[in-house]
């Protein structure tokens, strides 16, 4: 499901994960019309998962791909058999 945090900031929550949607920016701090989806990792687990890039979309915040983005997660979660 698709929210919101605090601060504008919209991210993807499934049942046992997090996963960020991340502007691309340049090493000059240009931003791109790239979204990467990131999956956060757990706090218990941060010596052993430093979280994951999931995928990435084009079109920018002004053009999110919904849809795409929540497949492209599920996929993930099937693959590795996340969420079970």
């Amino acid at each position: 499901m698709f929210k919101e945090d605090s601060n504008g900031a919209i991210y993807y929550a499934t049942k046992n994960y997090v996963y960020s949607l991340l502007e691309g920016k340049d090493d000059k701090g240009y931003t791109s019309d790239i979204v990467f989806i990131y999956r956060e990792p757990k706090w218990l687990d941060l010596e052993v998962d430093m979280g994951e890039v999931v995928g990435f979309t084009y079109g920018g915040f002004d053009h999110l791909q919904k849809d795409f983005i929540e497949e492209e997660i599920k996929k993930y979660e099937k693959r590795k058999g996340l969420g079970k």
